[in-house]
């Protein structure tokens, strides 16, 4: 008799201890959120001095918060013949609204900014690269680079988003810098659900 008795004690406290967490989880607001991941793909251009390019890449991020996240992205960046380049930045972004479904947002950081120059090929160095180079091989040079930008993220669904935006890629060396101009989209997958309405 006791230990059926035991049994249906342990059986009635764990039934009321789960009917205890689903009311509290119940009473929790719709549509919780928490700190999420975001992968992403980029896509554009970039504009400087010796001239306009292709600009791929990829993104990875981490929501702290509903406005404000860090991003680490990579890009790749086609020059003219015999030149091409690479971006790696870490980024803070941060939205300036809390309106979805769009939202503007500005964003910076720093990285690296990695060159490269086949004399044989390319015809425009910039200045900033050509007292620099040396030999007749391909000359690569890292720096580096600090990146800014701004746009407006459009939430389709409430995981993916969609963020054109223009941006600038500073790189320096010393007191002398070389500034790029970016037109770039990015299409966002985010783990944590996003509301498109107003909670």
């Amino acid at each position: 008799m006791k230990p059926l008795f035991a049994k249906l004690s342990c059986c009635a406290v764990l039934v009321l201890f789960a009917t205890s967490a689903a009311s509290a989880q119940s009473e929790l607001p719709a549509h919780r959120w928490s700190r999420g991941t975001t992968l992403a793909g980029v896509g554009g251009m970039a504009t400087a001095s010796d001239g306009t390019g292709a600009a791929l890449g990829g993104t990875i991020g981490w929501e702290m918060t509903r406005q404000v996240g860090i991003e680490g992205t990579g890009m790749w960046i086609d020059r003219q013949p015999g030149a091409s380049a690479f971006s790696a930045s870490l980024n803070v972004r941060a939205a300036l609204t809390k309106t979805k479904p769009m939202a503007p947002f500005v964003e910076g950081g720093f990285g690296m900014y990695l060159a490269m120059f086949d004399p044989k090929q390319v015809t425009n160095v910039p200045a900033f690269y050509a007292d620099r180079m040396t030999g007749v091989g391909t000359n690569t040079f890292t720096d580096a680079a600090f990146f800014a930008s701004a746009g407006v993220e459009l939430f389709r669904t409430l995981h993916f988003t969609l963020r054109p935006a223009v941006g600038a890629v500073i790189v320096v060396d010393g007191s002398r810098s070389y500034t790029m101009t970016t037109f770039t989209v990015q299409a966002s997958y985010h783990f944590d659900t996003h509301p498109l309405a107003p909670q």
